[in-house]
């Protein structure tokens, strides 16, 4: 006997939107990934890491006004700049979107361009080759940089465009642009 598999539910974004605007939404970390939703469980683990990034980020970009650095700031660009059929929008854990970039502070709804600078942070329930698609979207859609975090080796991964590092321990990540 065959076991039938659950078939996975599209959104478009206008139905994401309208789902992540109802109450009982409010606290949930959302995603809508190629029209697929997927919902983001952190560890407090991962709470400290994504911490001690947006702290060193700050350090730099805060006293300079370079930008903005987020934890969880949604990230969609617009409708007419998106796959109707595949549509995204993405909660990087750390993002930094320079002031040349987009200058507004937003304070409803989602940022209307990818981050200069995502990071991402593998959860327990996530692995390798989702952490790279997720980086390879964001690189396609103009992030400049791309930071992969992976607790469990204590290694992080830096894609810019066209090249990739590993760095762990004392490493110091150099980030330009």
């Amino acid at each position: 006997m065959a076991v039938s598999q659950p078939q996975t539910q599209f959104y478009t974004l206008s139905e994401f939107e309208a789902l992540i605007a109802r109450p009982e939404n409010a606290e949930r970390l959302l995603e809508l990934i190629g029209g697929e939703l997927r919902e983001k469980l952190p560890t407090q683990e991962h709470g400290m890491i994504a911490a001690n990034i947006i702290t060193a980020l700050n350090a730099y970009t805060a006293p300079r006004k370079l930008g903005r650095v987020s934890t969880e700031a949604r990230h969609q660009l617009p409708p007419d700049e998106q796959d109707p059929d595949h549509p995204h929008s993405r909660l990087p854990d750390v993002s930094y979107v320079s002031k040349e970039q987009y200058a507004t502070l937003v304070k409803k709804g989602a940022v209307p361009v990818m981050p200069d600078l995502a990071v991402e942070i593998q959860s327990p329930d996530q692995d390798d080759k989702e952490m790279l698609d997720t980086a390879e979207y964001y690189l396609a859609h103009g992030t400049k940089a791309v930071l992969l975090v992976y607790p469990d080796r204590r290694i992080v991964e830096k894609l810019p465009s066209g090249a990739k590092r590993l760095f762990t321990g004392d490493d110091v990540i150099i980030l330009t642009g």
